[in-house]
C-alpha cells in the first residue's frame, strides 16, 4: 500500500523552504502523437489489418545542407527524418556487393532470420547473387511475400578471433574498411560523433525481394541509416502507450505485429546519398523492392549510433511508455534517462513522500542556481559539468578512446568532455524546460522529479511482483491491484492534467470480467527483461 503521505496527482502548492512548489502536470501524462508531431497533426491511428487501412500519408521530414541548430532541435524532440546529401561524398557509393566480397573476403556476416546460417563469410560464393527467402508476414508491405533474408557485417565488433589492447597492431579487416569510411557532414564537427561513427558502423547487405520485419532496435541513443547502393522503402510507428506491465510486447521482429501494435505514420524511400534518422523506441520495417533495383538486386547500406545531442525531450514526454517498454526492463533506459532527470550521477532511492522531493528538488536548485535568481539556466548547468563537481557526466571511457595516437590522446579526451558538458547541459534543459524558457523553475524542477520518483518507484514494485510468479492467479491480481491503484493516484483521470492512455487503460482493467493473463509467466516481459533474469537467476540474460 502506498504511504498515507504520498504524492497525489492534484494541483497543489507545495510550500518548503520559503518556495512554493507547484505539480506542473500528473506523472503519467503523455501528449498524443498529433500534438506532439507536427508532421502527424491529420494522422489516423489505424492497424495494417483494418479493412479501411491504406499505406501512411504522413511526409517524413526531408532536408539538405543541414545545419547544427535545425540538427540539435530535430533529435532533442525525437523528430524522425531524411537528409537527403548525407553521405553526397561516401566513397561506398561506388561499391558494389562484390567489391566488398573481392576486397574483404575474410568479414563475417550475420544471416539473419536464418538459424541454419547464422554466421556466413563474405567470400562465399555468389551470396550478393542468391536470394535466401525466409521470414514472412502479412502486416508487413511485402503482404506475406516471403522475404529475402539480409546480411549483416558487424564491421565495428572487429574480427571476432582476435583480441587486442590499445597498444597493438591488430584488426586489419576492421581498419582496412575505416580507411574509407567518412562520417556525414553534420557529424563532424563534434569528436563524440565522428570518432563514434568511424568505430562502430555495421554494414547490411540487402538482394531485392528482401527486407526486416517491424522491429525497435535494442539502443537508447539515436541511430542513424544511410544507403550507400540501391533503394530502400521504410515503414515508421512511434511507440504504443504502455500503460501497464500487461502491455509490453516483444519489440524484435515481429513482436508488433503478434501484439496487434504496429500502426505506421511515414512511408518514404531512401536511396542512395540519403540517410534516416530515428529516435530510441521507434518501430520501423523495411522492403527492398524489386521493381526500384532492377539494375543492381544487391542493395547496401550502413548504420550506427550517434552520442550527441540526446533525444531529451522525447524523453521526458514519453516517459511513462518507455518505463514499460523494452528500453527500460532490457536496456537498463534508466540509467540513460536517471542522471538526466535528476541532474545527479546516482539517483537515490526513488520515493513518493512529497516532503523527501521537495527538498531534493530544494537541493539542487540550490546548488545550480549560481546567480540565485530562482531558475537554473544554460549557462550555470554548462559551468557546473565542466567544472569536478559535474564531472561525472563527461567522464565517459569510450572504446574507440583508447585507440587514438598517444599524441593525439589527451586533446581528443579533452574536447570529448567539453562536448559532452554542452550535451548534458542542452538535454537537461530540454527534459526539465516544460514552458521552452530555456530555463528550470522550481516548478518544473518539483515536477521533473516528482515524476521519476514516482515512475522508478512503480517499476521497482512491478518488478517485486513479477518475481513472483509461481504463486500464479494471486501474483496476477497483485500487478493488477498494483498497476490500476497507481494510475488512478498519479494518472489525475478527474481532473486537468489527465493522461488520457493510462486512465483508458484503467478503465479497461476495471471493466474486464477476467485477468489479463493466467500467470504472469504467461507474459511477454517475463522471459525477455533482464532485470527479472538477474533477480531470478543471479545474471542478467543478454550476459548468458
Amino acid at each position: 500500500a502506498m504511504p498515507r503521505a504520498c504524492l497525489s496527482a492534484s494541483f497543489l502548492l507545495l510550500l518548503i523552504d520559503g518556495h512554493a512548489y507547484e505539480l506542473l502536470r500528473s506523472a503519467l501524462w503523455e501528449p498524443s502523437l498529433q500534438d506532439y508531431y507536427e508532421p502527424l497533426r491529420n494522422f489516423t491511428q489505424k492497424n495494417v489489418l483494418s479493412a479501411d487501412f491504406v499505406a501512411p500519408s504522413a511526409q517524413i521530414p526531408r532536408f539538405r545542407n543541414i545545419s547544427s541548430v535545425p540538427f540539435k532541435e530535430l533529435v532533442t524532440h525525437g523528430q524522425p527524418f531524411v537528409v537527403d546529401d548525407c553521405g553526397a561524398d561516401a566513397e561506398f557509393l561506388q561499391w558494389t556487393c562484390r567489391d566488398y566480397a573481392e576486397k574483404f573476403p575474410t568479414g563475417m556476416m550475420r544471416a539473419e532470420y536464418s538459424a541454419s546460417a547464422r554466421q556466413t563469410s563474405l567470400s562465399t560464393a555468389d551470396w550478393y547473387k542468391t536470394a535466401r527467402p525466409t521470414s514472412s508476414h502479412k502486416q508487413h508491405m511485402s503482404n506475406g511475400t516471403k522475404l529475402a533474408g539480409p546480411y549483416i557485417w558487424h564491421v565495428k565488433d572487429h574480427e571476432a578471433e582476435k583480441c587486442c589492447s590499445s597498444k597493438k597492431d591488430c584488426w586489419p579487416v576492421k581498419k582496412g574498411v575505416q580507411k574509407h569510411w567518412k562520417t556525414p557532414y553534420f557529424l563532424r564537427d563534434r569528436e563524440v560523433n565522428a570518432l563514434e561513427a568511424k568505430d562502430s558502423f555495421e554494414l547490411w547487405f540487402g538482394l531485392a525481394g528482401g527486407g526486416a520485419l517491424s522491429h525497435a532496435d535494442a539502443y537508447n541513443e539515436m541511430t542513424l541509416s544511410l544507403q550507400f547502393r540501391g533503394t530502400k522503402t521504410w515503414r515508421l510507428a512511434a511507440q504504443p502507450p504502455l500503460a501497464t506491465a500487461f502491455d509490453y510486447f516483444d519489440s524484435q521482429d515481429g513482436g508488433a505485429y503478434k501484439a496487434k501494435k504496429w500502426f505506421p505514420e511515414y512511408e518514404f524511400t531512401l536511396g542512395p546519398g540519403e540517410c534516416f534518422i530515428f529516435p530510441p523506441g521507434y518501430f520501423h520495417e523495411t522492403l527492398v523492392k524489386a521493381e526500384d533495383n532492377s539494375q543492381d538486386p544487391c542493395t547496401v547500406a550502413t548504420t550506427f549510433q550517434f552520442n550527441s545531442p540526446f533525444p531529451a525531450r522525447y524523453w521526458r514526454n514519453f516517459l511513462p511508455r518507455w518505463m514499460n517498454s523494452n528500453l527500460a526492463w532490457e536496456e537498463q533506459g534508466a540509467e540513460h534517462w536517471g542522471p538526466i532527470a535528476t541532474i545527479s550521477r546516482r539517483a537515490a532511492e526513488p520515493t513518493l513522500e512529497a516532503r523527501v522531493i521537495e527538498g531534493r528538488a530544494s537541493a539542487l536548485l540550490h546548488e545550480l542556481d549560481g546567480d540565485s535568481d530562482s531558475y537554473i539556466s544554460r549557462a550555470e548547468l554548462l559551468k557546473h559539468f565542466s567544472s569536478p563537481a559535474g564531472r561525472w557526466a563527461t567522464a565517459r571511457d569510450y572504446a574507440w578512446l583508447d585507440f587514438q595516437p598517444a599524441a593525439d590522446k589527451k586533446r581528443v579526451r579533452r574536447a570529448v568532455a567539453a562536448e559532452l558538458a554542452e550535451t548534458v547541459a542542452d538535454a537537461v534543459i530540454a527534459f526539465h524546460d516544460l514552458d521552452s524558457d530555456d530555463r528550470i523553475s522550481g516548478n518544473e524542477l518539483y515536477t521533473s522529479l516528482y515524476q521519476w520518483n514516482a515512475l522508478v518507484w512503480r517499476h521497482e514494485r512491478q518488478l517485486d511482483v513479477m518475481v513472483q510468479a509461481d504463486k500464479g492467479k494471486t501474483a496476477v491480481k497483485d500487478l493488477k491491484q498494483l498497476e490500476e491503484k497507481f494510475i488512478r493516484d498519479f494518472g489525475d483521470c478527474a481532473g486537468p492534467g489527465r493522461a488520457a492512455a493510462a486512465c483508458e487503460r484503467l478503465e479497461e482493467l476495471e471493466k474486464a470480467n477476467k485477468l489479463p493473463v493466467s500467470n504472469l509467466r504467461n507474459l511477454p516481459l517475463y522471459d525477455s527483461s533482464n532485470e527479472l533474469h538477474e533477480r531470478r537467476f543471479g545474471t542478467q540474460r543478454d550476459d548468458l
